[in-house]
């Protein structure tokens, strides 16, 4: 049991970035083993279902948890779009005497977002049940999240994470020829070997003077608009598939495939 028995959960204020407000905001709910998470009008409330563990471990659960939901909505929204602040502690009431405890924050700080359009939130839409990210994935994420704020070209990261992947399936599996672990890639996570192969001739050999890892042909072949943005988009989807990938290796076949498609 924990120690303080009477916690029953963890309240969170729920700041956005400029780009975004709320307006008649849906109340969600959703739950795991652990925890049952309850949205409203910027707020998070996460309400204990397991008390088996001491309050410490409770806590860092639940700071897991909030890691893994910016982790997300960075991905889903961008940069800083949605943080999570730690407010304080949540009691059973019938503890009249216990006094409220205050708390730091817990949420990762990023850089800001630019504002390109407001986007109004009706509610919170809920990460895939199996998104959740390792450690290892959660730095992942932190570099693409850099990437697109322009603290590092996103050929680079794109070509770390390509093989940060292929990597892992010639550990795997003892596989050393590049074709046949992207033809591995594709079975495993559903994603066509062709984005495999797309992401791999995009970071390798295109780019300016600035970020081209190697000349071939005109040095400043760069990037059209339309393939950053294919790229950035189908970097950020194998992120997600991968992250979904680690906790059911099994339900990557359930999502949509991921196909090749840049329309010029």
């Amino acid at each position: 049991m924990t120690k303080e028995a009477n916690l029953i959960g963890f309240i969170y204020n729920i700041i956005l970035s400029d780009k975004y407000s709320l307006e008649n905001f849906i109340l969600v709910r959703y739950q795991d083993t652990q925890f049952e998470f309850s949205f409203s009008d910027y707020k998070l409330t996460l309400n204990i279902l397991d008390h088996s563990k001491s309050l410490a471990e409770i806590e860092m659960d639940a700071q897991d948890k909030i890691r893994i939901l910016e982790d997300y909505y960075s991905l889903m929204y961008g940069v800083d779009s949605i943080r999570f602040y730690f407010k304080g502690y949540l009691y059973d009431n019938s503890d009249r005497n216990h006094k409220h405890i205050s708390g730091a924050i817990i949420a990762f700080s990023t850089v800001k977002a630019e504002i390109s359009a407001h986007i109004v939130l009706k509610s919170f839409p809920l990460p895939i049940g199996d998104f959740k990210p390792n450690y290892e994935m959660s730095v992942v994420i932190k570099r693409y999240r850099d990437a697109l704020a322009g603290k590092e070209s996103i050929l680079s990261f794109g070509f770390f994470y390509l093989s940060y992947l292929e990597n892992f399936i010639s550990k795997k599996e003892g596989l050393t020829n590049t074709t046949r672990i992207r033809m591995r890639l594709d079975n495993l996570l559903n994603v066509d070997f062709d984005v495999f192969k797309e992401i791999g001739d995009l970071t390798s050999a295109r780019g300016d003077l600035h970020v081209a890892r190697k000349v071939k042909g005109n040095p400043l072949n760069n990037l059209t608009h339309t393939e950053m943005i294919w790229l950035e988009d189908n970097l950020k989807e194998l992120i997600i598939r991968y992250c979904a990938f680690l906790s059911d290796p099994n339900l990557p076949a359930k999502l949509g495939r991921i196909t090749k498609i840049i329309v010029n």
